[in-house]
């Protein structure tokens, strides 16, 4: 089989931040976006698909996978019974325009046509991978691991799913399927929150969710136990009597045992249903036995010319400063240059179990992102390493570049922690009883 590749002209350009659609990618390498209005990015250049004709083609080619579509499909999808007068010819001249107007290559061969496109190129190929990974990590137990691949997959949508071209009969089965995905995303998260003891913020979208989809006995039993712990029981037994009722009414059901054991559990209060201990507890003691013995922590990999390794935030250092920024605030899931940040920030403290908690506590509560920020980080490199006599900007140029500090530096940090010669907002937020992630809910 032979493909062609045909030249392609310049086209319509809007900017676009690149963690919009796939994530940072070379500048060489197309992301195709469906998970809302479809369009193409390359580099920081996005191309949106406009035309019901246009749209539809290039959703077939994109949801294919680099596989080859061939051309009676193509349209009966595009025209079904109201096919023009030369479909072979009209279909030929749909897909020159779809190459001038996206600047990317449609390759063809007999057999039909394919877009250069597969894999993580594809924002919803990328999205189904990491609902499945979340799922697989729900199921091992790993928690917040599964809650921050859920928030990144949930993250990717920007709208329904192939915009004008969603009624179209070949993309119904397809939306759907992905609409299932997104609402197994939300719950993933969901149940990895309520397991977490983050119940008071789950109650909310579990009522959202439910409302949705009144038929879903696990919706029902999440919410129950969100309220419960919650400190909420009449409200748990309640939303056990409205499913009841649900069932009996549109399916002439009762409800399975999963939802009548948890009734039971609840009436009887049930310790195997209790919450966990609340994660500033968990802080707490973190942070006690972190300062009782202080070794260092297991350091993620250097980072490298592309960014991080994915696994990055699995490892301890990482991971403790992670849940320090997520403690102020929940949502917080850093881009690849971020990650990068954190990486190379750990990396300079050596792992220091104290020092990581100290640093995560000076970040601004609103992330890691524009020029306040690096100047702080700056500085923040400068004094908690003991850089005497460096400037921000050179404490930054160490930390994007990844050098540590002289060790007899970062003795005389340590010997000044342990002597109490922390600076005054330091102490301050060490000592307060609202700093950090234990405020009260």
């Amino acid at each position: 089989m032979t493909w062609t590749r045909e030249a392609i002209p310049s086209g319509s350009r809007t900017a676009l931040d690149p963690c919009d659609m796939c994530g940072p990618r070379g500048d060489a390498e197309p992301a195709y976006a469906v998970l809302g209005a479809p369009a193409v990015r390359t580099g920081t250049v996005l191309r949106e698909v406009s035309g019901r004709g246009l749209t539809v083609l290039f959703c077939l080619l994109v949801l294919a996978g680099g596989a080859v579509v061939e051309p009676g499909r193509l349209v009966d999808a595009l025209w079904d019974a109201d096919r023009p007068l030369d479909p072979e010819g009209a279909l030929q001249s749909l897909v020159s325009r779809l190459r001038r107007s996206l600047e990317v290559p449609v390759l063809r061969s007999v057999a039909g046509y394919r877009l250069g496109a597969a894999g993580e190129s594809v924002d919803a190929v990328r999205f189904e991978r990491l609902v499945t990974r979340a799922r697989s990590l729900l199921a091992a137990g790993a928690y917040a691991a599964a809650r921050d691949e859920a928030v990144t997959a949930a993250a990717m949508w920007r709208g329904e799913p192939f915009g004008e071209a969603q009624d179209v009969r070949a993309l119904r089965a397809p939306a759907r399927r992905l609409g299932e995905l997104r609402l197994e995303a939300d719950v993933v998260r969901l149940e990895a929150e309520v397991a977490l003891g983050l119940h008071h913020g789950a109650v909310h979208p579990l009522r959202a969710l439910v409302g949705r989809h009144p038929l879903r006995e696990d919706l029902w039993e999440l919410l129950m136990l969100a309220l419960y712990r919650a400190g909420r029981p009449a409200d748990a037994l309640r939303a056990y009597r409205a499913a009841r009722a649900t069932l009996d009414r549109e399916l002439g059901l009762e409800p399975g045992p999963q939802l009548r054991a948890l009734e039971r559990a609840i009436l009887g209060r049930s310790p195997e249903i209790d919450a966990p201990p609340h994660p500033c507890a968990a802080h707490a003691r973190a942070l006690a036995g972190a300062a009782a013995a202080p070794r260092p922590l297991e350091l993620p990999p250097p980072v490298g010319p592309d960014g991080p390794a994915h696994d990055w935030a699995e490892y301890p250092a990482a991971r403790r400063f992670l849940d320090r920024l997520r403690a102020a605030d929940p949502r917080f899931v850093p881009t690849a240059h971020q990650a990068a940040q954190i990486v190379t920030l750990c990396r300079l403290l050596d792992g220091d179990p104290l020092a990581i908690e100290l640093s995560a506590g000076l970040v601004p509560r609103t992330g890691l992102s524009g020029q306040l920020v690096r100047q702080r980080l700056g500085r923040l490199a400068a004094e908690t390493m003991g850089l005497a006599g460096l400037e921000a900007a050179e404490a930054q140029t160490r930390l994007a570049s990844g050098r540590s500090a002289p060790a007899s530096n970062r003795a005389a940090v340590s010997g000044r922690t342990s002597t109490g010669g922390s600076t005054p907002s330091t102490r301050s937020r060490m000592t307060s009883p609202t700093a950090g992630p234990c405020r009260k809910p």
